[in-house]
């Protein structure tokens, strides 16, 4: 697979309509992270929600520069 992912950094946005949370890069939706298609009702982000979109923007954002130092101490003498 050769297609990029979505340029770094993203961040958490939470919706207007039904204030769920997902992540976002320069407003367009790379990850949705609402469990109300769960219920049979839209309802407001829940802590979870919000943990799991603060997740995914951490590890993402971080990944750059995690497999950089990686790299560094395997090309270490």
């Amino acid at each position: 697979m050769n297609t990029k992912h979505t340029p770094t950094p993203w961040m958490i946005c939470l919706g207007d309509v039904v204030k769920s949370a997902h992540v976002d890069h320069l407003g367009s939706r790379v990850a949705d992270c609402d469990t109300s298609a769960l219920n049979a009702r839209p309802c407001p982000a829940s802590e979870i929600d919000c943990a799991n979109a603060a997740f995914i923007v951490r590890a993402c954002n971080a990944h750059d520069d995690l497999v950089a130092a990686l790299t560094d101490l395997l090309l270490v003498p």
